[in-house]
């Protein structure tokens, strides 16, 4: 009798047990934007251990308000221009980007490297253009249009989408991304998509394993960590997780558990903000965002590093956070060791 009680016992404990676990796993099963990682990561991860021996390329956005002579930006191994903005209705041909794509191509560049990035960062018209797959539809064949009609061999899109919503905008995203990289592929030009930096540790509404899947490339905003509306800090700390809540080492170690090393273009942002701040060093006001060379122009000897603090006529304190070749050479490295020879440098007029 005592035996078969705890025969019974046992096995009431296993049957709850297998209740759990299948209930766990059905709530697990619920999407979130990084609900897949590599299946064949173990096979893809490079030897950390060894020095960076692959290709290095260098990209350079160009901004349509910045277009100058084509000298400087033959450096790079490619050049975006950025670019022409998709809205509800389409591409807006009124749009000063869409204006000056003749300029743009007035500049003889190697049509070989030269990309057309699709200005889409106004968070309330994008989610317009997700409901409307008709607003979708247009933008992806106009663009094509756009780039067949001046030799751009890929199309970027900066689809940006800046607070966390539900399933279905993470749904919509990831279908108007994997529908413009079929008719791309279909049509013979790259597809590369722009992600946040802080895409992980802001919860955005991107599935990363099917925008990766779904892409020649994953192009990551390495910069704008702290934003003019937020407490003095740099643009995007290479370390101090523990002091920052992030760094972008930790970022780099997320985004390989979801595309491959080579597949991942990293973009630095050669900038930064001036915060006007109390005693305290808490902002009094948005900070002015400052190109890399206002900085150097205006503030050379108030800076140490990436940082610079100053009084200015009227009393007021300052603290500047930016980013510069030296802080980008030492991400450089480390993006080496983790098998990343892919970099981009927003943008060309600001260094």
């Amino acid at each position: 009798m005592e035996k078969n009680k705890y025969s019974l016992v046992l096995l009431l404990f296993f049957v709850v047990l297998v209740f759990v676990f299948l209930t766990y796993d059905k709530f697990s099963e619920k999407k979130t934007f990084v609900n897949k990682t590599l299946d064949d990561s173990k096979s893809s991860t490079p030897n950390f251990d060894k020095p960076y021996v692959g290709v290095v390329t260098k990209t350079l956005f160009v901004p349509y308000w910045s277009l100058k002579s084509q000298n400087s930006i033959n450096n790079y191994d490619r050049v975006v221009y950025f670019g022409i903005t998709g809205t509800e209705k389409g591409i807006d041909f009124d749009e000063v980007g869409y204006k000056n794509l003749q300029d743009f191509a007035s500049l003889n560049l190697d049509n070989s490297k030269t990309y057309l990035a699709i200005r889409m960062t106004n968070t309330e018209e994008n989610l317009k253009i997700l409901e409307n797959k008709s607003s979708m539809i247009r933008i992806i064949e106009q663009s094509i249009n756009i780039a067949k009609q001046y030799n751009f061999s890929g199309i970027v899109l900066d689809l940006e989408v800046g607070v966390l919503f539900g399933d279905e905008i993470i749904d919509q995203i990831s279908e108007f991304s994997n529908n413009f990289y079929k008719k791309l592929k279909e049509n013979n030009i790259k597809y590369s998509i722009v992600i946040y930096g802080d895409v992980f540790y802001r919860k955005r509404p991107y599935d990363l394993s099917q925008l990766s899947k779904n892409s020649d490339e994953i192009m990551i905003m390495a910069y704008d960590f702290h934003k003019s509306i937020s407490e003095p800090g740099p643009n995007f700390p290479l370390n101090g997780k523990e002091i920052y809540g992030y760094d972008f080492q930790t970022m780099i170690n997320d985004y390989l558990k979801f595309s491959k090393p080579e597949k991942i273009t990293v973009i630095f942002g050669m900038y930064g903000y001036d915060w006007i701040v109390d005693d305290q060093d808490r902002p009094i006001k948005p900070g002015a965002v400052l190109t890399l060379n206002q900085i150097r122009s205006k503030h050379s000897n108030d800076c140490n590093g990436e940082r610079c603090e100053f009084v200015d006529e009227v009393g007021l304190r300052h603290i500047i956070w930016f980013e510069n070749e030296e802080s980008v050479e030492k991400k450089i490295e480390y993006l080496k060791s983790r098998g990343i020879g892919n970099f981009a440098y927003w943008a060309y007029g600001y260094f």
